[in-house]
């Protein structure tokens, strides 16, 4: 059995998936997660010299989505913080307009229009471009040949007068643009967390540009794809092209009745008929019949056929209507382009953006050896109020209430029992590994707390460290916890574990959603690291 997922499928998905966060309460459903501070393995060039994780080279390992990856994104959490429901939007990659670009006609018979390709050697870029701080649908690319060519004239900036079609007017070439029709849609948020270099957030219309939007491209014919031309034993036989439609009744109930019928092309005179609507078009023939059906601009404007709900195409070869040509008229939405943004463009991204100021109240680990090397999207993880992190901060001012950032790491509590007690090393390296002799446990040291005598771990399924338990009840007098670099470097301390802490964050509890994984990111006490998710539906 033949079937799809369609592209009102993705979108519902990315709709009710921002809903869903929309819906939730702050501190409880959704959280943005920071992780892994050990290394990625170093890997090798083609002719086998090193190549680390710092290197220009070097790319993290793709993300899999296995039970064990999943399981290891939330062992190597360090800290979560909570998305807002105002930071969560629906976005899409920003494709800004250039010069001497070709760029595709909106073309809804192919899903990939929205797309770049290369075709024979040729670059096609999406026939959407974000310019001017507004979004533009590209209706047209070709010449008065009829051939495809760049576009080398850019679209014009502000609004009013001979501008108006910049917003919500009637499409019409741009001078000297070769062609090129763009016809608005919306504009972009400006002051969005998304106005990005990669990705934008766009706005909604309001209300009072509703019948401009519908005026200008309700239900609008703009061009013609011809699937078969009708066989060139019918080019010179070819008696009528006729548009047929629907639209709206706007004198009665709002109900569906036939549209005029628009003949487009006739053998010898104009049309007899006072119902027929005959607009001004070029008809290219070849071998197979029809090549073409195109607008001719009258100053920059075509005279578009529009108000259409529904729009077929008749060819009539001596009055009969052909059965082998093939003609789909393109329309844009009844409503009109930019009603609805969400149906126009390609609104299958999900964008959540989430601050780390610092410290991140003092939940989180900074300094010179804290590197993440994961960002995740957790669902529904567990809040252990017992746990370390339970200062309440005022939210007014940006910061982080209690239920809105979770520490994550477990940490050994050092004894002060013992000479060398409290800690003595800061261990400002990378890839350190703790050890307890008598459990055989071993973890990565994330950082070290000399203030509060800590060492805070994790554990995940890298061979250099396990998943077996540290215990103060093994600890001998003596202490038996070291800590070595990978290196080989140790201090040659014998530390005593007092107690095992554990964090705010509830261990391994929670969906992993999305992760990404990254080149480190080294985090300090004085700066923001502005996270942003883009999910992709």
């Amino acid at each position: 059995m033949a079937a799809i997922i369609t592209s009102e499928f993705r979108k519902n998905s990315r709709a009710l998936f921002i809903e869903d966060i929309k819906g939730s309460t702050p501190g409880d459903d959704y959280f943005i997660g920071l992780g892994k501070t050990d290394s990625w393995p170093d890997t090798a060039d083609a002719l086998g010299n090193q190549i680390t994780e710092y290197s220009r080279q070097f790319s993290a390992p793709l993300p899999v989505d296995n039970d064990i990856n999943k399981i290891d994104v939330l062992k190597n959490l360090m800290i979560l913080v909570s998305t807002k429901t105002t930071a969560v939007f629906n976005v899409i990659p920003r494709n800004n307009w250039a010069f001497d670009r070709i760029y595709k006609t909106y073309d809804p018979t192919d899903p990939k229009c929205f797309d770049y390709e290369t075709i024979d050697g040729v670059a096609y870029y999406p026939c959407y471009v974000t310019s001017n701080d507004r979004i533009y649908l590209c209706l047209s690319n070709v010449d008065e040949n009829g051939e495809v060519v760049v576009s080398s004239t850019a679209i014009p900036s502000g609004t009013g007068g001979e501008n108006t079609y910049l917003t919500y007017g009637r499409p019409r070439t741009i001078d000297g643009a070769s062609g090129y029709i763009w016809s608005y849609v919306t504009s972009l948020d400006e002051d969005s967390k998304f106005y990005t270099d990669q990705f934008v957030n766009y706005t909604y219309p309001v209300s009072e540009v509703y019948d401009a939007a519908f005026t200008a491209t309700g239900g609008l014919i703009y061009d013609f794809k011809i699937n078969n031309g009708g066989g060139a034993t019918a080019l010179p036989d070819v008696t009528e092209i006729i548009v047929q439609g629907t639209t709206r009744d706007t004198d009665a109930d709002e109900s569906i009745i036939a549209a005029p019928p628009a003949v487009i092309y006739k053998q010898g005179d104009l049309p007899q008929s006072t119902d027929d609507i005959y607009a001004n078009f070029d008809i290219l023939w070849g071998d197979n019949g029809i090549e073409s059906i195109r607008y001719v601009n009258t100053s920059n404007t075509p005279d578009w056929l529009s108000g259409y709900i529904s729009a077929s195409v008749q060819v009539k070869v001596n009055g009969t209507i052909s059965s082998t040509a093939d003609i789909v008229p393109f329309m844009l939405p009844e409503k009109g382009l930019g009603r609805y943004p969400d149906n126009d463009l390609p609104s299958y991204y999900a964008g959540i953006a989430v601050d780390f100021i610092g410290a991140v109240d003092e939940e989180a680990p900074v300094g010179f050896a804290v590197d993440v090397r994961q960002i995740s999207l957790i669902k529904n993880p567990v809040r252990n109020a017992a746990g370390e992190g339970t200062v309440v901060v005022d939210d007014s001012a940006g910061d982080y209430a209690e239920t809105e950032a979770y520490d994550a790491l477990k940490y050994i509590q050092i004894s002060t029992a013992l000479e060398q007690n409290p800690l003595r090393s800061e261990y400002l390296g990378r890839d350190f590994i703790i050890e307890q002799e008598e459990t055989g446990a071993r973890a990565w040291l994330d950082y070290t707390d000399s203030v509060n005598n800590r060492f805070f771990y994790h554990q995940n399924s890298s061979p250099m460290v396990n998943f077996k338990r540290f215990s103060a009840a093994d600890e001998p007098t003596n202490g038996s916890l070291t800590v070595t670099a990978l290196s080989g470097f140790s201090d040659g301390i014998r530390y005593k574990i007092d107690s095992i802490g554990n964090p705010e964050y509830t261990p391994e509890t929670g969906e992993v959603l999305f992760y990404e994984n990254r080149k480190p990111i080294n985090r300090n006490y004085n700066q923001t690291d502005e996270v942003k998710l883009v999910i992709q539906f």
